[in-house]
């Protein structure tokens, strides 16, 4: 396995552990967990409200170096429909590989909506607004879902169990809600769960205001995962294990406005034709690369 995808699967295993045991209170707000929930794009948003502009242009200058890496190394939303899109992935594989074939592959982006989306938000904060935000934003979403469903659904569990054995379980208060925002939260996982299963990234791709504008600014990113156009013989393994199906094999081509640079295709590529390089040295990889192809 690629180093690079090795390191991405263990610092986003941590961040997405470090946000959920803060979410659900497992670890306690004090801890140093906390910071994976600072480290999230919304928050650090609001921040500039009060005067914090550190966390932002942290966030802004990874994405402007390395690429949208926040989507799939920080994002808690990101890596939880990663992990459902592997685990169905597997079993598909097993029942169903019609299904995955059909949903593997390039896909056309759903720009207008993208885009509508996000000028929607935009306005609406410009306006004073942030419900809007607070509906579609991944952690938003991610932090409701937390709360209003795994955290309460616990508590009904716990004390469920706290009248079968009460000298084991102690009963808990549950978390103050309301039923629409249960109901919001419990489609809002079922949605999640249910198109990252079949589709991988769409949502990230076509509804998230954050990946839409992180993607406009991943597209100038230094370092670019780059397809050797002289090495490529169309295998369709990187297309196929790309996530946000943003690989145009027809053209070799790789869509960064989409691409949450999880290192997949370079993985996934036996020729060794998939590169993660700065900018500056793309065109000398494909030289390299394709004079090295001819030698062999």
């Amino acid at each position: 396995m690629n180093k690079l995808r090795v390191a991405r699967i263990i610092i986003a295993a941590v961040f997405f552990v470090a946000a959920l045991g803060t979410l659900i209170n497992i670890f306690p707000s004090d801890s140093i967990a906390q910071y994976a929930l600072e480290l999230q794009f919304t928050p650090a948003v609001m921040g500039i409200l009060t005067g914090s502009f550190a966390l932002i242009l942290i966030l802004l200058a990874i994405t402007l170096i390395f690429g949208r890496v926040y989507c799939s190394f920080i994002c808690p939303l990101g890596i939880f429909q990663d992990i459902i899109h592997n685990l169905s992935g597997r079993i598909l594989k097993k029942t169903n590989k019609d299904i995955v074939k059909k949903n593997s592959g390039y896909k056309k982006p759903h720009n207008i909506l993208r885009y509508s989306i996000l000028a929607f938000i935009l306005i609406s904060l410009a306006i004073g607004l942030t419900l809007p935000l607070s509906l579609l934003d991944p952690y938003s979403i991610m932090g409701k879902i937390s709360n209003n469903v795994i955290v309460n659904l616990n508590n009904a569990l716990n004390n469920l169990f706290s009248l079968i054995a009460p000298e084991t379980f102690y009963y808990q208060e549950y978390v103050k809600w309301s039923i629409y925002s249960f109901i919001y939260s419990f489609l809002a996982l079922v949605g999640i769960v249910s198109v990252a299963s079949i589709k991988g990234r769409l949502y990230c791709n076509s509804i998230c205001p954050v990946g839409t504008f992180l993607g406009m600014i991943g597209e100038c990113s230094l370092f670019k995962i780059v397809i050797n156009k002289e090495m490529c013989v169309k295998c369709s393994q990187c297309s196929k294990n790309c996530k946000s199906n943003c690989i145009d094999l027809e053209k070799k081509e790789i869509d960064y406005n989409r691409c949450v640079v999880c290192f997949n295709c370079i993985t996934s590529c036996k020729r060794g034709g998939v590169k993660y390089v700065p900018f500056w040295k793309k065109g000398d990889n494909d030289k390299k690369e394709s004079n090295t192809g001819r030698r062999n």
